[in-house]
């Protein structure tokens, strides 16, 4: 059975659970409201409703050697008769740590070369008044 993503309050919820068998703890102790402790308790005894989806994740991950990244898992997982969002393909990723952090290369469309600088204003006969036109305004 595999855990939600572990907080700050999950790991009290579970100190409490654990010593409250020994020593008799009480929420207050713990800082932890009663109803946020008895919520993240039934989410810990709750089974991983996303599991096999994970594991067909991590297979589409690894068959890529790790250099998928969420859109083409995604497309992978389409291919292979599963339905499921985008979204939360990258979200189950990021909590299962595979995202691929590298991102590909954008490919540049100009020349490359080094670019001019336009001249200021007043080399190119612009005037506080107006274009000057040669001649003195």
């Amino acid at each position: 059975m595999a855990r939600p993503e572990v907080t700050g309050t999950t790991l009290k919820v579970q100190a409490v659970e654990d010593l409250r068998a020994q020593y008799p703890l009480s929420l207050h102790i713990a800082r932890l409201p009663r109803s946020t402790f008895y919520d993240h308790r039934n989410r810990l005894a709750r089974a991983d409703r996303h599991a096999e989806l994970k594991d067909a994740i991590g297979q589409a991950f690894a068959d890529a050697k790790g250099a998928y990244g969420h859109r083409r898992v995604l497309a992978v997982l389409l291919r292979r008769g599963w339905r499921v969002s985008k979204k939360t393909v990258l979200k189950l990723m990021r909590t299962m740590g595979t995202a691929n952090s590298s991102r590909r290369r954008s490919r540049r469309t100009g020349s490359g070369g080094p670019r001019s600088t336009p001249k200021p204003p007043t080399s190119r006969g612009i005037t506080a008044l107006g274009v000057s036109h040669g001649r003195q305004l």
